[in-house]
């Protein structure tokens, strides 16, 4: 069956939009902006390699100074003890079968209780690998940036909802990135992912693999 693609941006997200609403960016210069591409007639993994295959080849063509960066976390918090820090995130990730090499990781403690979370530059890795943790882990984005180090992103995490994840946004935008989220379950009839950062970036990459 042959996937039809479409592609809807909105210049706002803090204002009511079709693409998705985060009124708590309201009053940010530039604005941030959101753009979904969508697939119908295939199954969610497939949508995403392709999304992922697709803005691979444009960021070497367009942007060959920005990388993608995988960003992934614990979604649910977990008792403080010997194994879990023993197995951190890469080991937690490995038991689901989700591989994850070069992954810089740290640890955020409260109430005796732990969340892992890290990132790793995906020059290299194939694109399955990719689209695997995108759909599987809840706790997971793309990132597309000129650079990453652990200072970029917010020390407490995220949580994988972008209403959320707002401080994770404005990090990412701030240096002029893409925040990409898979989007759809694999009964849903509309899957693909969801595009977030500055106006004039954005406006740019959704251009370059809307089609």
């Amino acid at each position: 069956m042959t996937a039809d693609t479409t592609i809807v941006f909105s210049p706002d997200v803090s204002v009511l939009n079709e693409v998705v609403h985060l009124p708590a960016l309201r009053f940010r210069n530039p604005k941030t902006s959101a753009a979904f591409r969508s697939s119908h007639g295939t199954s969610p993994a497939n949508a995403t390699v392709a999304y992922v295959a697709q803005l691979n080849a444009w960021l070497r063509s367009e942007l060959p100074h920005h990388k993608l960066y995988l960003l992934i976390g614990s979604s649910a918090w977990q008792p403080d003890s010997r194994v879990v820090r023993h197995y951190k995130l890469c080991g937690a990730l490995r038991a689901n079968d989700v591989l994850v090499p070069s992954l810089t990781e740290w640890v955020v403690e409260a109430h005796r209780q732990l969340k892992f979370f890290g990132f790793a530059d995906l020059t290299n890795f194939p694109d399955d690998l990719t689209e695997k943790a995108l759909v599987s882990e809840p706790c997971a984005y793309l990132d597309a940036a000129r650079t990453l180090e652990q200072a970029d992103l917010p020390a407490t995490g995220w949580s994988g909802r972008l209403s959320e994840d707002v401080d994770l946004i404005k990090h990412i935008a701030g240096k002029d990135g893409v925040l990409i989220k898979a989007v759809g379950a694999f009964d849903d009839q509309e899957r693909g992912a969801l595009l977030i950062g500055k106006f004039d970036t954005l406006r740019k990459l959704a251009k370059g693999v809307g089609t």
